[in-house]
């Protein structure tokens, strides 16, 4: 017999009892199973998060997670942090130097071109 289910009336009926299959278990049971379930599952989707947010620091600190373990989270995070901000200001660095070879590189291509044609305008001697 299920939890909650069966012939609770005085009668106490063997078989044949209309209120067998009735599911005796009040609302409030019920409704805290239902919100332990819920719990539950948003506890196992908080852990998942947490160990993605680990590998995510073990990543930035180049290690397998012993910075954030012997420095602690919030720690780790800051530090992290300061790590990928220094990373894009290398990048933001790098690009401007390309930036500049490109300009640089159009600027040499058009005194190129005006040589060009300052060499076919002239008269031949």
């Amino acid at each position: 017999m299920a939890d909650g289910m069966g012939c609770k009336c005085s009668a106490h009926h063997e078989s044949d009892c209309v209120c067998d299959g009735v599911d005796w278990t009040s609302s409030t049971e019920i409704a805290l199973r239902h919100e332990c379930d819920s719990r539950g599952l948003e506890i196992d989707r908080l852990k998942r998060e947490r160990q993605h947010i680990y590998d995510l620091l073990a990543r930035i600190h180049r290690d397998g997670g012993q910075y954030t373990a012997e420095h602690g989270v919030e720690k780790s995070c800051d530090d992290a942090e300061a790590q990928v901000v220094a990373w894009l200001d290398t990048i933001n660095g790098v690009d401007a130097l390309i930036e500049q070879a490109r300009i640089a590189e159009r600027e040499a291509c058009d005194m190129l071109q005006w040589a060009a044609d300052q060499t076919r305008s002239r008269p031949a001697t």
